[in-house]
């Protein structure tokens, strides 16, 4: 009866994979917009995007577009689904893949100070920097009693490098930032405070595709070919800081 039961699950996955194929084959390319700025987060989704829809038969445009002009096209209907989100920025008419593709690491910057990461509350005795305008982290920091926001990522390490500030708060792939400004001092203290995972959205019109890219994904993730590439893209992005 299980045997059963489970062929009959592969035969209703291959049935809705060969529709899906067949509504797709031969239709328009599928518009995906992703982040101008090359973070390994949207390098990941990228590279595991272009394999997931291929495997499909379906072919996909990336569009390389700033945050608001993408939300601007989305509204404007002229986007099939959105590469990669780890922080929500408003889209509308939304359906979430529920496969994790990629992620950031949010970590603890230094310049002097040396002391073990444990959580955000390990920060409370120092003056933490942070970028100002980003939601998650105003909230992760909100028992912090010293802490200073700095309208950009330059200013962010500046402050740090001359002592304004004690810690920085940001993403692991910052470190770059700080390399290509000359920083040489500042490093990174370990472990990682959190892993922010980032999701494939689609426009709800794209409803059953979401769901087979979703089991697609699903066993990208099983094989491990999903943190094989994360985890190769985390890599060469620190040791090759993109200029």
């Amino acid at each position: 009866m299980r045997l059963k039961n489970k062929l009959g699950q592969v035969f209703v996955s291959v049935s809705v994979l060969f529709s899906i194929n067949l509504s797709y084959a031969g239709a328009t390319i599928l518009q995906i917009s992703t982040s101008e700025a090359r973070r390994p987060s949207v390098i990941m989704s990228e590279k595991i995007l272009s394999l997931a829809y291929a495997q499909l038969g379906i072919t996909i445009r990336l569009v390389p577009v700033p945050a608001a002009r993408a939300l601007a096209m989305w509204n404007s209907n002229l986007l099939d689904g959105i590469a990669v989100r780890i922080i929500d920025i408003g889209f509308v008419d939304t359906i979430r893949v529920n496969i994790p593709i990629a992620y950031e690491d949010a970590v603890v910057f230094t310049s002097k100070k040396q002391f073990q990461v444990n959580g955000y509350a390990s920060l409370k005795p120092y003056v933490v920097g942070y970028m100002a305008g980003v939601s998650y982290l105003e909230d992760r920091l909100k028992d912090i009693p010293q802490k200073e926001a700095a309208p950009s990522i330059e200013s962010l390490f500046r402050k740090l490098d001359v002592g304004r500030t004690d810690v920085v708060v940001e993403s692991r792939s910052s470190l770059c930032t700080a390399k290509s400004l000359g920083y040489e001092r500042i490093s990174i203290l370990e472990p990682s405070l959190e892993k922010r995972m980032g999701y494939h959205y689609l426009h709800l019109r794209h409803k059953a595709l979401a769901l087979t890219l979703e089991q697609v994904l699903s066993e990208m993730e099983k094989d491990g070919r999903i943190k094989k590439i994360q985890d190769e893209v985390a890599r060469d992005f620190i040791q090759n800081c993109p200029q």
